[in-house]
């Protein structure tokens, strides 16, 4: 069932649906996006968080093609981050939700879906 891309998520599971919906190269910008959120906001930190940074630095984002292995992984990660915040840091998830859906829309257009 491919979903529709929303303007506004409000809880994890759909927004990872549509992550994950995405092809590698648009699920790395998602990863991307969300590792610059995590820059400006430093004191978001949990296990799951860390081996999202962990699999992320492994990832060529100028070559998301030779990094297709640690993509998955990554995607992996953002998960159990994403339901993390949703479920300890509501506001904290819509504000993640704010950065991460226009580039899940770009994603989605740049697939052709």
């Amino acid at each position: 069932m491919d979903t529709c891309i929303s303007t506004s998520y409000f809880c994890a599971v759909p927004l990872l649906e549509d992550i994950r919906a995405l092809d590698h190269i648009g699920q790395a910008k998602v990863c991307k996006a969300f590792a610059k959120w995590l820059d400006r906001n430093p004191n978001v930190d949990s296990m799951f968080i860390e081996r999202f940074r962990e699999t992320f630095g492994d990832i060529d984002c100028d070559e998301p093609d030779e990094s297709v292995e640690f993509i998955h992984y990554a995607v992996n990660d953002l998960d159990s981050s994403l339901t993390f915040i949703d479920y300890h840091s509501p506001m904290g998830f819509l504000d993640v939700v704010e950065i991460l859906s226009p580039v899940i829309a770009e994603a989605k257009a740049d697939c052709g879906r």
